[in-house]
């Protein structure tokens, strides 16, 4: 399948990390499709896990991916690769191995592969932990890997990369602390989210592109979203992806105790029971319970035990 020309599917299940995760582009998508194709239901899928990396999820990919049997898969992931010094040069072989492991469980799905969106190292930003430009590069190799890797490999590029890229640095020259990435040069907000929606529906063939010239420009065209994606339906799918993106929260903490090799159901249990005590305060329940992940023995402290 050739980069911007996809079937329309009627379910899409989105891999990626925390940008996936809190669900921005994918709210904006619901209001697309609620809007724009009513009759096919298409069915938005929010497998994002904050903090995950293509070596990690793969421990999740039947419950986040396979069980929904999706039409479609796009696979968004590498920010954290790029953070870590243990994994940061190993991505590409990564990348492979997942790849390989959703297509021997999806060989009926067509898959869009979306280069990472980037860090930004350049903003003057007022979160986050430094420029560190190794981060901003080590995206940029991955990028030029994931469009080789969907021209080799078939299926649909989307590519927010580099329009991103492009549209930070010219924002930049008259506004420094502006980024599509956000304050803390990673997580995208309202602008980044609304980009990304438009850069996937174009990639993917939804909709044509339409080269905003300004951050006057972006805004205006948001606005312009806004009042004729202000019917129920709409209003109701971005309720709905906006309770997803909340409700991803227990599945973070899934992962990272299967990640840590603590896999015994009672534990889930006890964190449903948990979630439902704090229901309607996902960041209060979140910090809870990574104090109580920090107070666990990790696997090589359990000497057999865990």
């Amino acid at each position: 399948m050739e980069s911007g020309v996809m079937d329309h599917p009627r379910s899409i299940v989105f891999l990626g990390d925390s940008i996936t995760h809190q669900g921005r582009y994918l709210r904006f998508l619901a209001e697309h499709f609620a809007l724009n194709a009513p009759e096919t239901g298409v069915r938005l899928w929010n497998a994002g896990v904050g903090g995950d990396r293509t070596d990690l999820c793969i421990v999740r990919l039947a419950r986040d991916v396979d069980a929904h049997r999706p039409e479609a898969i796009l696979v968004l992931l590498g920010m954290n690769d790029c953070m870590s010094d243990a994994v940061r040069d190993a991505f590409e072989a990564n990348f492979a191995a997942l790849s390989a492991r959703l297509k021997s469980a999806n060989s009926q799905s067509t898959f869009l592969w979306a280069t990472p969106t980037p860090y930004d190292s350049e903003v003057e930003a007022s979160a986050g932990d430094g420029p560190h430009p190794e981060r901003a590069a080590a995206l940029e190799r991955y990028a030029a890997f994931i469009r080789a890797w969907q021209k080799r490999e078939g299926g649909t590029l989307v590519d927010f990369h580099s329009p991103m890229v492009a549209f930070n640095r010219a924002a930049q020259k008259t506004n420094p602390s502006f980024s599509l990435c956000g304050p803390d040069r990673v997580h995208p907000q309202e602008p980044g989210g609304y980009f990304m929606a438009r850069v996937f529906l174009r990639d993917a063939g939804f909709l044509p592109w339409y080269e905003p010239e300004s951050v006057a420009v972006l805004e205006a065209e948001m606005a312009k979203w806004r009042g004729s994606h202000s019917t129920p339906a709409c209003r109701e799918a971005a309720r709905r992806a906006e309770a997803e993106a909340e409700g991803r929260t227990l599945h973070m903490i899934r992962w990272q105790l299967e990640v840590l090799q603590h896999r015994d159901a009672d534990d889930f249990v006890a964190l449903e029971a948990l979630e439902r005590s704090f229901e309607g305060r996902h960041g209060e329940f979140e910090d809870r319970v990574r104090r109580y992940l920090r107070e666990w023995p990790r696997p090589e402290e359990c000497h057999g035990k865990c």
